[in-house]
């Protein structure tokens, strides 16, 4: 009980509402749900993005100056088809009704290991509504995320985080923030790589290098788009059209050589291949606007500008949302 009641009072990934030291891991599902309830509070939202970090560069600034409505970036985490769809469920729920609505669609978001991610899975709000959890089942859900926070608690990792949360605590300094944050409107910035950008350390390079392996094990045992993903998805836009949203779905880049290197040990280019042939087919079933920017040249990116192996910079991101902004043409072809 000591243990326990010493995790909720140093509360280091702020599951328990915040403990007496600094956070030190960020949930971006229940942050951006946070941010949201603010920004929709100061004015009206008429453009939402949604996606993973690889769309988290997205200014919405940017998509506002060329679309001409105010928008936010809910993009999450590692985000799956579920996610997409539970979170657009849930900005409907907050009275909210997009005008523009823009997926990033990374193609590991249709694995076909259909494991939901744990942060979704911890998160009551999203899970309501998300392939009918309602009544008792919600109320389980709540439970069962409940049960899991506490479960948490016993894990080295949690433990691991604890320990750093108390370090910041006794011996803080200008460099012991959070390595990213959000914007009110929810664009990220990479506190340190931007930092170390400005001082010149900046060393792409190793950036990419060091993400490769991390990429290698997102799509090792993916061997084909999950059905139940690739339902989610279609759900997702089949409500969003029937609310008389302009959708705009955009296959999210990778550098080249994490393409490469994916190929090399991967079915990484027969499941892009799959992935473009299915929004080719929404493009046409759904009316949507596609766009294919899995590589920098289809969007006339730079080799330069990228965070790592699967991350594009601002200068990149203008790029994409440029593109976006306009209406598709042989977008979604091979």
């Amino acid at each position: 009980m000591a243990f326990v009641a010493l995790g909720r009072v140093v509360d280091p990934r702020d599951d328990f509402g915040g403990g007496i030291c600094p956070q030190v891991t960020m949930d971006s599902r229940r942050d951006k749900m946070r941010l949201f309830k603010n920004y929709v509070s100061s004015g009206g939202v008429g453009g939402l993005i949604l996606g993973s970090s690889r769309s988290m560069k997205l200014d919405p600034k940017q998509l506002e100056s060329r679309l001409g409505v105010r928008f936010f970036n809910f993009s999450v985490d590692s985000a799956r088809a579920e996610d997409l769809l539970a979170i657009y469920r849930w900005v409907r729920r907050q009275g909210v009704t997009p005008h523009y609505l823009v997926l990033g669609l990374d193609v590991e978001a249709l694995h076909d290991d259909d494991q939901a991610d744990h942060r979704l899975q911890g998160n009551v709000e999203l899970l309501a509504g998300l392939r009918g959890r309602v009544g008792a089942a919600a109320a389980l859900d709540r439970v069962a995320a409940d049960a899991a926070k506490y479960k948490d608690l016993f894990t080295a990792a949690y433990v691991a985080d604890a320990a750093r949360s108390v370090a910041r605590c006794l011996r803080p300094s200008r460099h012991s923030g959070a390595a990213t944050e959000f914007d009110p409107d929810g664009y990220l910035r990479y506190v340190e790589l931007e930092r170390a950008r400005a001082a010149g350390t900046f060393d792409l390079d190793r950036q990419i290098s060091d993400s490769l392996e991390g990429y290698v094990l997102r799509f090792r045992g993916m061997h084909d788009l999950s059905p139940r993903r690739r339902q989610d998805l279609e759900q997702l836009i089949h409500e969003a059209r029937a609310d008389r949203v302009v959708v705009k779905v955009w296959i999210t880049a990778l550098h080249p050589r994490t393409a490469r290197y994916l190929g090399e040990r991967t079915a990484y280019a027969e499941l892009l291949s799959r992935t473009r042939v299915l929004l080719a087919r929404l493009r046409d079933t759904w009316g949507i606007d596609a766009y294919d920017y899995s590589a920098p040249e289809r969007f006339a990116g730079s080799l330069t500008a990228w965070y790592d192996g699967g991350h594009i910079d601002e200068k990149n991101a203008e790029l994409v949302a440029a593109g976006l902004a306009a209406p598709s043409r042989d977008a979604g072809r091979p």
